[in-house]
Protein backbone atom coordinates (compact mmCIF):
# COMPACT_ATOMS: atom_id res chain seq x y z
CA UNK A 1 0.00 0.00 0.00
CA UNK A 2 2.88 2.38 0.81
CA UNK A 3 4.53 1.74 -2.54
CA UNK A 4 1.21 2.15 -4.33
CA UNK A 5 0.67 5.53 -2.70
CA UNK A 6 4.13 6.71 -3.72
CA UNK A 7 3.63 5.39 -7.26
CA UNK A 8 0.19 6.89 -7.81
CA UNK A 9 0.87 10.12 -5.90
CA UNK A 10 4.42 11.17 -6.87
CA UNK A 11 4.62 14.01 -4.37
CA UNK A 12 4.31 11.52 -1.50
CA UNK A 13 7.41 9.77 -2.82
CA UNK A 14 9.48 12.77 -1.72
CA UNK A 15 8.68 12.06 1.94
CA UNK A 16 8.68 9.24 4.49
CA UNK A 17 5.91 7.68 6.52
CA UNK A 18 6.32 7.92 10.34
CA UNK A 19 6.81 4.14 10.55
CA UNK A 20 9.81 4.44 8.20
CA UNK A 21 11.95 6.37 10.69
CA UNK A 22 10.28 5.77 14.07
CA UNK A 23 8.88 2.96 16.21
CA UNK A 24 5.14 3.17 16.81
CA UNK A 25 4.31 2.42 20.46
CA UNK A 26 0.55 3.08 20.37
CA UNK A 27 -1.96 1.95 17.78
CA UNK A 28 -5.30 3.73 17.73
CA UNK A 29 -6.68 1.11 15.33
CA UNK A 30 -6.10 -1.71 17.83
CA UNK A 31 -7.21 0.45 20.75
CA UNK A 32 -10.34 1.53 18.91
CA UNK A 33 -9.79 5.22 19.59
CA UNK A 34 -8.63 8.37 17.82
CA UNK A 35 -6.31 10.27 20.14
CA UNK A 36 -2.94 9.27 21.65
CA UNK A 37 -1.33 12.64 22.11
CA UNK A 38 1.10 14.93 23.98
CA UNK A 39 3.80 12.39 24.99
CA UNK A 40 6.20 13.10 27.86
CA UNK A 41 9.16 10.75 28.42
CA UNK A 42 10.41 10.23 31.97
CA UNK A 43 14.01 11.34 32.69
CA UNK A 44 15.28 7.72 32.79
CA UNK A 45 13.59 7.01 29.45
CA UNK A 46 11.64 3.99 30.71
CA UNK A 47 8.17 5.53 31.01
CA UNK A 48 6.09 7.76 28.80
CA UNK A 49 2.92 9.66 29.73
CA UNK A 50 0.35 10.67 27.14
CA UNK A 51 -3.32 11.56 26.79
CA UNK A 52 -5.67 8.99 25.28
CA UNK A 53 -9.39 8.67 24.58
CA UNK A 54 -9.29 4.87 24.54
CA UNK A 55 -12.25 4.58 26.94
CA UNK A 56 -14.25 7.35 25.27
CA UNK A 57 -13.05 9.86 27.87
CA UNK A 58 -9.70 11.65 27.99
CA UNK A 59 -7.34 9.93 30.46
CA UNK A 60 -3.62 10.20 31.11
CA UNK A 61 -1.87 6.90 30.40
CA UNK A 62 1.59 6.02 31.70
CA UNK A 63 3.28 3.32 29.63
CA UNK A 64 6.35 1.21 30.35
CA UNK A 65 8.28 1.65 27.09
CA UNK A 66 10.33 -1.52 27.54
CA UNK A 67 7.33 -3.75 28.29
CA UNK A 68 4.99 -1.87 25.97
CA UNK A 69 2.25 -1.95 28.62
CA UNK A 70 0.23 0.73 30.36
CA UNK A 71 1.02 0.67 34.10
CA UNK A 72 -1.09 3.60 35.28
CA UNK A 73 -4.22 5.38 34.10
CA UNK A 74 -5.19 8.71 35.63
CA UNK A 75 -8.87 9.01 34.88
CA UNK A 76 -10.47 12.30 33.91
CA UNK A 77 -13.94 13.62 33.09
CA UNK A 78 -15.57 11.58 35.89
CA UNK A 79 -15.49 13.69 39.02
CA UNK A 80 -14.77 17.20 40.25
CA UNK A 81 -11.19 16.37 41.22
CA UNK A 82 -10.30 16.06 37.53
CA UNK A 83 -13.12 17.55 35.50
CA UNK A 84 -10.97 17.53 32.38
CA UNK A 85 -7.47 17.49 31.00
CA UNK A 86 -6.54 19.82 28.15
CA UNK A 87 -4.99 17.34 25.72
CA UNK A 88 -4.75 19.70 22.75
CA UNK A 89 -2.77 22.37 24.58
CA UNK A 90 -1.12 20.80 27.64
CA UNK A 91 1.15 17.91 28.52
CA UNK A 92 2.46 16.36 31.71
CA UNK A 93 6.01 17.11 32.88
CA UNK A 94 8.26 14.81 34.89
CA UNK A 95 10.23 15.58 38.03
CA UNK A 96 13.96 15.40 37.13
CA UNK A 97 14.89 12.74 39.72
CA UNK A 98 11.67 11.07 40.88
CA UNK A 99 8.76 9.19 39.29
CA UNK A 100 6.50 12.17 39.85
CA UNK A 101 4.60 14.10 37.20
CA UNK A 102 2.84 17.45 37.24
CA UNK A 103 -0.38 17.71 35.24
CA UNK A 104 -2.57 20.78 34.63
CA UNK A 105 -6.25 19.92 35.07
CA UNK A 106 -9.63 21.57 35.46
CA UNK A 107 -10.65 20.93 39.05
CA UNK A 108 -13.89 22.15 40.60
CA UNK A 109 -14.30 24.88 37.97
CA UNK A 110 -10.74 26.25 38.30
CA UNK A 111 -7.28 25.54 36.94
CA UNK A 112 -5.12 23.34 39.16
CA UNK A 113 -1.80 21.53 38.88
CA UNK A 114 -1.84 18.06 40.42
CA UNK A 115 1.38 16.35 41.51
CA UNK A 116 1.04 12.61 40.91
CA UNK A 117 3.32 9.91 42.35
CA UNK A 118 3.58 7.18 39.72
CA UNK A 119 5.04 4.57 42.10
CA UNK A 120 2.29 5.09 44.68
CA UNK A 121 -0.42 5.60 42.06
CA UNK A 122 -1.94 8.61 43.82
CA UNK A 123 -2.09 12.38 43.81
CA UNK A 124 0.21 13.74 46.51
CA UNK A 125 -0.44 17.46 46.11
CA UNK A 126 -2.76 19.98 44.48
CA UNK A 127 -1.37 23.37 43.49
CA UNK A 128 -4.07 26.01 43.13
CA UNK A 129 -2.99 28.77 40.75
CA UNK A 130 -4.89 31.93 40.01
CA UNK A 131 -4.71 31.58 36.25
CA UNK A 132 -7.40 31.34 33.59
CA UNK A 133 -5.90 28.39 31.71
CA UNK A 134 -2.63 26.43 31.90
CA UNK A 135 -0.88 25.05 28.86
CA UNK A 136 2.64 23.59 28.43
CA UNK A 137 4.84 23.05 31.52
CA UNK A 138 8.37 21.90 32.41
CA UNK A 139 10.15 21.06 35.67
CA UNK A 140 13.38 22.87 36.48
CA UNK A 141 16.54 20.68 36.63
CA UNK A 142 16.61 20.98 40.44
CA UNK A 143 12.90 20.17 40.81
CA UNK A 144 12.24 23.36 42.79
CA UNK A 145 10.15 25.20 40.21
CA UNK A 146 7.91 24.73 37.19
CA UNK A 147 7.87 27.00 34.17
CA UNK A 148 4.53 27.14 32.38
CA UNK A 149 2.54 29.03 29.81
CA UNK A 150 -0.81 30.27 31.04
CA UNK A 151 -3.62 32.57 30.08
CA UNK A 152 -4.57 35.39 32.39
CA UNK A 153 -7.12 37.89 31.12
CA UNK A 154 -6.37 38.15 27.38
CA UNK A 155 -2.64 37.37 27.22
CA UNK A 156 -0.81 34.03 27.18
CA UNK A 157 2.48 34.53 29.03
CA UNK A 158 5.29 32.45 30.50
CA UNK A 159 5.14 32.07 34.29
CA UNK A 160 7.50 30.67 36.90
CA UNK A 161 5.94 28.69 39.76
CA UNK A 162 8.19 28.41 42.81
CA UNK A 163 7.15 25.12 44.42
CA UNK A 164 8.40 25.66 48.01
CA UNK A 165 6.59 29.00 48.38
CA UNK A 166 3.81 28.71 45.77
CA UNK A 167 4.78 32.11 44.38
CA UNK A 168 3.99 32.76 40.70
CA UNK A 169 6.10 35.20 38.66
CA UNK A 170 5.13 36.48 35.21
CA UNK A 171 8.29 36.34 33.09
CA UNK A 172 6.86 37.72 29.83
CA UNK A 173 4.23 40.25 30.79
CA UNK A 174 3.22 41.52 27.35
CA UNK A 175 0.58 41.25 24.65
CA UNK A 176 2.33 38.53 22.64
CA UNK A 177 1.42 34.85 22.40
CA UNK A 178 4.03 32.91 24.43
CA UNK A 179 3.90 29.12 24.71
CA UNK A 180 5.83 25.80 24.88
CA UNK A 181 8.42 26.70 27.56
CA UNK A 182 11.24 24.28 28.41
CA UNK A 183 14.35 24.52 30.60
CA UNK A 184 18.00 24.46 29.61
CA UNK A 185 20.19 21.74 31.11
CA UNK A 186 21.68 24.13 33.71
CA UNK A 187 18.34 25.81 34.44
CA UNK A 188 19.69 29.31 33.84
CA UNK A 189 17.39 29.97 30.91
CA UNK A 190 14.27 28.70 29.17
CA UNK A 191 13.28 28.30 25.54
CA UNK A 192 9.80 29.09 24.30
CA UNK A 193 7.79 29.95 21.19
CA UNK A 194 6.28 33.38 20.63
CA UNK A 195 4.78 35.56 17.91
CA UNK A 196 6.68 38.61 19.19
CA UNK A 197 8.80 40.57 16.65
CA UNK A 198 12.19 39.02 15.92
CA UNK A 199 13.64 42.44 15.07
CA UNK A 200 12.68 46.10 15.68
CA UNK A 201 11.72 46.63 12.02
CA UNK A 202 8.60 44.48 12.37
CA UNK A 203 5.40 46.42 12.92
CA UNK A 204 3.25 45.55 15.92
CA UNK A 205 0.20 45.10 13.72
CA UNK A 206 2.03 42.87 11.24
CA UNK A 207 0.79 39.28 11.04
CA UNK A 208 3.59 37.17 12.50
CA UNK A 209 4.29 33.46 12.86
CA UNK A 210 5.71 31.67 15.89
CA UNK A 211 9.48 31.69 16.39
CA UNK A 212 11.79 30.24 19.06
CA UNK A 213 13.18 32.55 21.76
CA UNK A 214 15.30 32.20 24.87
CA UNK A 215 14.79 33.92 28.22
CA UNK A 216 17.81 34.38 30.53
CA UNK A 217 16.90 34.35 34.25
CA UNK A 218 19.92 36.47 35.21
CA UNK A 219 19.68 39.23 32.62
CA UNK A 220 15.93 38.88 31.90
CA UNK A 221 16.87 39.25 28.23
CA UNK A 222 14.76 37.69 25.48
CA UNK A 223 16.71 36.67 22.35
CA UNK A 224 15.35 35.19 19.13
CA UNK A 225 16.78 31.85 18.01
CA UNK A 226 14.78 31.45 14.80
CA UNK A 227 13.65 34.36 12.65
CA UNK A 228 11.38 33.39 9.77
CA UNK A 229 7.72 33.14 8.78
CA UNK A 230 7.24 29.35 8.83
CA UNK A 231 5.94 28.72 12.38
CA UNK A 232 8.53 27.23 14.77
CA UNK A 233 7.42 25.88 18.16
CA UNK A 234 7.78 23.16 20.85
CA UNK A 235 11.52 23.65 21.54
CA UNK A 236 13.28 20.95 23.60
CA UNK A 237 16.99 21.01 24.37
CA UNK A 238 18.98 17.83 23.76
CA UNK A 239 20.50 17.42 27.27
CA UNK A 240 24.10 18.51 27.73
CA UNK A 241 24.37 19.86 24.18
CA UNK A 242 23.93 23.17 22.39
CA UNK A 243 21.21 21.79 20.10
CA UNK A 244 17.46 22.33 20.25
CA UNK A 245 14.84 20.07 18.71
CA UNK A 246 11.68 21.86 17.61
CA UNK A 247 8.72 21.58 15.24
CA UNK A 248 8.68 23.71 12.11
CA UNK A 249 6.32 24.06 9.16
CA UNK A 250 8.93 25.46 6.80
CA UNK A 251 8.39 22.82 4.09
CA UNK A 252 4.61 22.83 4.51
CA UNK A 253 4.43 19.80 6.84
CA UNK A 254 5.13 20.01 10.59
CA UNK A 255 8.44 18.13 10.96
CA UNK A 256 11.19 17.91 13.57
CA UNK A 257 14.21 20.15 13.09
CA UNK A 258 17.39 20.93 15.04
CA UNK A 259 19.04 24.28 15.59
CA UNK A 260 22.65 24.58 16.77
CA UNK A 261 22.52 27.48 19.21
CA UNK A 262 26.02 28.99 18.74
CA UNK A 263 25.55 29.40 14.97
CA UNK A 264 21.72 29.25 14.63
CA UNK A 265 22.16 26.61 11.90
CA UNK A 266 18.89 24.76 11.26
CA UNK A 267 18.71 21.23 9.86
CA UNK A 268 15.74 18.89 9.34
CA UNK A 269 15.65 15.82 11.57
CA UNK A 270 12.65 14.10 9.93
CA UNK A 271 11.11 14.09 6.47
CA UNK A 272 7.59 12.98 7.32
CA UNK A 273 4.56 13.20 5.07
CA UNK A 274 2.37 13.17 8.20
CA UNK A 275 2.29 16.03 10.71
CA UNK A 276 4.52 15.62 13.78
CA UNK A 277 4.08 17.38 17.12
CA UNK A 278 5.03 17.44 20.82
CA UNK A 279 8.68 16.32 20.80
CA UNK A 280 9.93 14.91 24.11
CA UNK A 281 13.34 13.60 25.12
CA UNK A 282 14.87 11.54 27.95
CA UNK A 283 17.51 12.98 30.29
CA UNK A 284 20.38 11.24 28.50
CA UNK A 285 19.05 12.08 25.03
CA UNK A 286 18.81 8.45 23.99
CA UNK A 287 15.05 8.46 23.42
CA UNK A 288 13.09 11.05 21.48
CA UNK A 289 9.33 10.72 21.27
CA UNK A 290 6.66 12.59 19.36
CA UNK A 291 3.03 12.35 18.29
CA UNK A 292 1.95 12.01 14.68
CA UNK A 293 -1.34 12.07 12.82
CA UNK A 294 -1.10 8.76 11.02
CA UNK A 295 -3.74 6.54 9.40
CA UNK A 296 -6.64 8.80 10.47
CA UNK A 297 -5.63 9.12 14.11
CA UNK A 298 -2.93 10.31 16.51
CA UNK A 299 -0.29 7.91 17.83
CA UNK A 300 2.96 8.03 19.79
CA UNK A 301 6.30 7.22 18.14
CA UNK A 302 9.96 6.90 19.20
CA UNK A 303 12.60 8.19 16.81
CA UNK A 304 15.05 5.49 15.70
CA UNK A 305 18.08 7.78 15.25
CA UNK A 306 19.09 11.45 15.21
CA UNK A 307 20.57 11.56 11.72
CA UNK A 308 20.10 15.08 10.36
CA UNK A 309 19.22 15.76 6.74
CA UNK A 310 20.38 18.45 4.36
CA UNK A 311 17.00 19.80 3.28
CA UNK A 312 13.36 18.85 2.73
CA UNK A 313 11.31 19.14 -0.43
CA UNK A 314 8.68 21.89 -0.01
CA UNK A 315 5.08 20.98 -0.72
CA UNK A 316 3.31 22.43 -3.72
CA UNK A 317 1.48 24.90 -1.50
CA UNK A 318 4.71 26.22 0.02
CA UNK A 319 6.34 26.39 -3.40
CA UNK A 320 3.48 28.56 -4.68
CA UNK A 321 3.76 30.79 -1.60
CA UNK A 322 7.50 31.24 -2.17
CA UNK A 323 6.89 32.11 -5.82
CA UNK A 324 4.16 34.62 -4.90
CA UNK A 325 6.46 36.21 -2.32
CA UNK A 326 9.24 36.50 -4.91
CA UNK A 327 6.83 38.13 -7.38
CA UNK A 328 5.69 40.62 -4.72
CA UNK A 329 9.29 41.52 -3.90
CA UNK A 330 10.00 42.04 -7.60
CA UNK A 331 6.95 44.29 -7.98
CA UNK A 332 7.98 46.32 -4.92
CA UNK A 333 11.50 46.67 -6.32
CA UNK A 334 10.13 47.91 -9.65
CA UNK A 335 7.90 50.45 -7.90
CA UNK A 336 10.83 51.65 -5.80
CA UNK A 337 12.96 52.06 -8.94
CA UNK A 338 10.17 54.00 -10.65
CA UNK A 339 9.75 56.28 -7.65
CA UNK A 340 13.49 56.85 -7.50
CA UNK A 341 13.57 57.82 -11.20
CA UNK A 342 10.59 60.13 -10.68
CA UNK A 343 12.16 61.88 -7.71
CA UNK A 344 15.35 62.71 -9.62
CA UNK A 345 13.66 63.63 -12.90
CA UNK A 346 13.64 67.32 -13.80
CA UNK A 347 10.05 68.56 -13.60
CA UNK A 348 8.60 71.21 -15.92
CA UNK A 349 5.52 73.34 -15.23
CA UNK A 350 2.62 73.60 -17.69
CA UNK A 351 -0.56 75.60 -17.64
CA UNK A 352 -3.47 73.45 -16.51
CA UNK A 353 -6.68 73.16 -18.50
CA UNK A 354 -9.79 71.54 -16.96
CA UNK A 355 -10.55 68.08 -18.22
CA UNK A 356 -13.97 66.80 -17.22
CA UNK A 357 -14.63 63.09 -17.08
CA UNK A 358 -17.84 61.17 -16.32
CA UNK A 359 -17.98 59.62 -12.84
CA UNK A 360 -21.56 58.42 -12.59
CA UNK A 361 -24.40 57.91 -15.06
CA UNK A 362 -27.84 56.55 -14.15
CA UNK A 363 -31.33 56.69 -15.67
CA UNK A 364 -34.82 55.50 -14.88
CA UNK A 365 -37.96 55.17 -16.99
CA UNK A 366 -41.55 54.50 -15.90
CA UNK A 367 -45.13 54.61 -17.17
CA UNK A 368 -48.22 55.85 -15.36
CA UNK A 369 -51.82 55.47 -16.57
CA UNK A 370 -52.44 58.99 -15.34
CA UNK A 371 -49.30 60.89 -16.37
CA UNK A 372 -47.97 58.64 -19.11
CA UNK A 373 -44.24 58.04 -19.57
CA UNK A 374 -41.90 59.58 -17.02
CA UNK A 375 -38.19 59.28 -16.48
CA UNK A 376 -34.98 60.94 -15.45
CA UNK A 377 -31.26 60.70 -16.08
CA UNK A 378 -28.31 61.67 -13.88
CA UNK A 379 -24.86 62.59 -15.16
CA UNK A 380 -22.04 63.38 -12.74
CA UNK A 381 -18.80 64.75 -14.16
CA UNK A 382 -15.80 66.22 -12.43
CA UNK A 383 -12.41 67.71 -12.95
CA UNK A 384 -10.52 66.40 -9.96
CA UNK A 385 -7.28 68.39 -10.33
CA UNK A 386 -9.21 71.60 -11.04
CA UNK A 387 -11.50 70.99 -8.05
CA UNK A 388 -14.66 71.34 -10.23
Amino acid sequence: LKNAKKELMPEIGEYQFPTDFARQITDHHQQGNYLNYQPAISPDGNLIAYFSDETGRINLHIMDIILGKTIRVIKGERRGEIESFHPLGTKACWHPTENIIAIPVRQNAQETIIIYDVDKGETVKNLDVNLGAIYAMDYSPDGESIVLSALRKTSKDIYLLDLPTGRIINLTDDAYEDDYPSYSTEGNCIYFASDRPVNPSQQNDELRKLNIFSYDFYTEEIVSITADNWNNYSPVLIPNTDTLIFVSERNGIPNLYTVYLPTREIKPLTNSVAALSSPTISADGSRIGFASFWQWGWDIFLLRDRTEQDSLTPTGFITSQIEEEAEKKEEVAQIEDTLEDTLYRKLESHKYYPEFSPDYIASNLGYSTIYGFQGYAIFLVSDILGNH
